[in-house]
Order: structure tokens, then C-alpha cells, then sequence
């Protein structure tokens, strides 16, 4: 999900980083080339040169679907979705 732009890749929450709000001054570079950077929930490390872009898009089942409890299951047979190609 990272945007790529001007040859950099921007990563988000959405990638799985801890926040997008980043601590001022908390990153550090260790001997093993491992990088760290604290942020409001926890922090993030990674190798920078380890780095690679998955291209391949997931595919999602839905297995059930609760109206307002457990009880309430509704049949997938039933269910219809509008599916938006991005």
C-alpha cells in the first residue's frame, strides 16, 4: 500500500507502522544496520536494505457475517456485494 513518489515510498499506518505521528529526535541506527524510530504507540524497526513491495494483492473471504450478535448469523448465501475495482 505504500505511495511511491519521486522514487521514495511513503509507508502508513495502513502498512503497518506503529502510528503516522512520529516522536521528535527518537530514531536510531544500530551496529547492524537495523533502523528505529519511535512514534505515539511503540516504535518501528526494519533494514532499509531488506525492504521489498509485495505486488501481489490479497484476495478477502468474508466466513460469516453478525447482524448484532452471534445469534443474529446471517446465511452467506444471502449476502451481496458491490465490489469497486481501484
Amino acid at each position: 500500500m505504500s505511495r511511491k513518489t519521486n522514487g521514495h515510498n511513503f509507508y502508513t499506518i495502513e502498512d503497518g507502522l506503529q502510528s503516522n505521528q512520529f516522536n521528535f529526535r527518537s530514531s536510531l541506527q544500530a551496529s547492524n544496520g537495523k533502523f528505529y524510530f519511535g512514534g505515539v504507540n511503540g516504535f518501528n524497526c526494519f533494514y532499509p536494505f531488506k525492504l521489498s513491495i509485495n505486488k501481489v494483492r490479497p484476495t478477502a473471504s468474508i466466513s460469516a457475517v453478525y447482524m448484532h450478535s452471534p445469534d443474529d448469523k446471517v446465511s452467506l448465501a444471502s449476502v451481496y456485494l458491490l465490489l469497486a475495482d481501484k
